[in-house]
């Protein structure tokens, strides 16, 4: 079992799964398109066989389950600056499709895109790295035409945006210490897929 939204979010566990299977392969150029500036551009597909995901039940709870066909394409654009040594900035776009072929479990879905998974990412973002102080990370992710669906088989989709920020300091040659942090703003009104601002921090040791 897996609770998560203090109690509002049920996933159970499906003895009954059968192993995911995915073939994949991608194609990409790259290029330097002046000092410092980096550009890929990649096309990338896969081929799934009974792909794990999860089905709403009619109690309102979710259950791990297999979707016996689906497919993956997409292509992703980057751009990468190298503004100083220490300082770089970035953006990429990726345009997904995830077409789900065959779903014995929900019939309904065939023909449609993978839940939770949207047509439309963008993130872009700052990194700025200084020994003396600190590595920061700042990072804007925007998604558009993510599809979702109830226990009646209704379907909806959603737009949402968010900002990240990742700390990293060296203590030592082997330790460092970090904080992480999504959705920053707490911008996200879906409780569907964010519960609102996590707080993740640790300490790393390497040998």
């Amino acid at each position: 079992m897996h609770v998560r939204r203090g109690g509002e979010y049920f996933r159970e566990a499906n003895p009954a799964l059968d192993p995911e299977e995915i073939w994949s392969y991608d194609l990409g150029v790259e290029r330097f398109l002046a000092e410092g500036l980096i550009g890929r551009l990649t096309f990338y597909q896969s081929f799934a066989k009974d792909y794990i995901d999860e089905r709403e039940q009619p109690n309102g709870r979710y259950i791990l389950d297999n979707i016996e066909d689906v497919e993956i394409h997409g292509v992703e654009a980057e751009l990468h600056w190298s503004a100083r040594p220490d300082l770089s900035v970035f953006a990429n776009y990726t345009y997904n499709e995830s077409e789900i072929k065959s779903h014995e479990g929900d019939p309904d879905m065939e023909g449609k895109n993978l839940e939770n998974d949207p047509r439309h990412k963008l993130h872009m973002g700052i990194h700025y790295m200084n020994p003396r102080l600190a590595d920061i990370t700042l990072l804007h992710n925007a998604y558009a035409d993510r599809y979702y669906s109830d226990a009646d088989g209704n379907v909806f989709t959603d737009n949402y945006w968010s900002v990240d920020l990742a700390l990293a300091r060296a203590l030592t040659d082997h330790a460092s210490v970090y904080l992480n942090i999504e959705n920053v703003l707490d911008s996200i009104d879906n409780k569907e897929i964010s519960p609102g601002t996590i707080f993740l921090g640790g300490l790393r040791y390497t040998f």
